[in-house]
């Protein structure tokens, strides 16, 4: 079965505490929120899909590598799609923030080290057509407590800690088109 892995097209986060800066070029992305400066954090990752469409879809992971998470506890984290366009990564501020669906598609804990979520259902939507593509939002379940999450970014030096989605796939069958 064939696999590939595509890296982030666009990727950032946004922080409450500075809300005009941005940081589409860190190497890090950071979500949550952090009780020492009460400020709150999102992420935002968008892959492009477009030359991918007419494939079958068998399973779709995303992996990346956590390298910071709050002691303690695990804390589940909410993945939205969002809803408005895709984000720029050169422009994104917490004020500028885009909008997401209301509903997220995931939450889930999120664990130290390299961190795997099965996001197949979600891909296939992608690459059906029946939700446009505009990437993702990563925010903490409960933004008040002490939660912030950090993980690589697509500008991080080792691109093996870099985050993707691996896609195994099926090509579409030729012949049973013409059937």
């Amino acid at each position: 079965m064939p696999t590939v892995d595509f890296e982030p097209a666009r990727d950032t986060y946004a922080d409450s505490d500075n809300p005009n800066n941005n940081y589409g070029t860190a190497g890090h992305l950071t979500t949550g929120h952090n009780t020492a400066d009460d400020a709150k954090y999102r992420f935002y990752i968008y892959w492009d899909l477009s030359d991918f469409y007419g494939v079958t879809v068998i399973e779709a992971t995303f992996i990346c590598d956590v390298y910071h998470m709050p002691d303690g506890s695990p804390n589940n984290y909410e993945t939205y799609l969002n809803d408005d366009g895709i984000f720029v990564e050169t422009t994104l501020t917490w004020n500028s923030g885009k909008p997401a669906y209301s509903t997220p598609f995931d939450t889930s804990s999120w664990s130290a080290a390299g961190e795997e979520k099965d996001w197949t259902s979600q891909v296939q939507d992608w690459l059906r057509g029946n939700v446009t593509n505009y990437g993702i939002q990563v925010q903490a379940e409960n933004e008040l407590g002490d939660n912030r999450l950090t993980i690589r970014s697509r500008e991080y030096g080792t691109a093996s800690l870099r985050p993707i989605l691996r896609i195994h796939y099926q090509r579409p069958c030729a012949v049973c088109a013409m059937i």
